[in-house]
């Protein structure tokens, strides 16, 4: 006969967060290669485990300056050099 393991049930959370930090939170998350409902239990894993709070789980420096160099420049304008006559051409400019 085989073993078989009962499931665990589950419980649904809902939650309702500020838009930004919701935002931010999961870009840390996906940056850490997890997604929210991981997250979501490994706070709670640790509570338990802990009696209580906090839990780190955070970037590096380094992950915390390429987050702050891309949120920095996402806003500016990029001109494509996908052909060898605009390489060469920015290549000149300063010639």
């Amino acid at each position: 006969m085989a073993n078989i393991t009962p499931t665990k049930e589950k419980k649904r959370i809902q939650i309702q967060l500020d838009r930004e930090v919701a935002d931010q939170a999961e870009e840390i998350i996906d940056s850490l290669g997890l997604n929210t409902t991981v997250a979501i239990n490994m706070f709670f894993k640790s509570l338990i485990s802990n009696g209580g709070m906090p839990f780190e789980v955070k970037l590096t420096p380094r992950q915390i300056a390429t987050r702050q160099f891309i949120e920095a420049t996402k806003n500016i304008t990029v001109e494509v050099l996908d052909t060898d006559e605009k390489i060469q051409s920015w290549l000149d400019e300063d010639d």
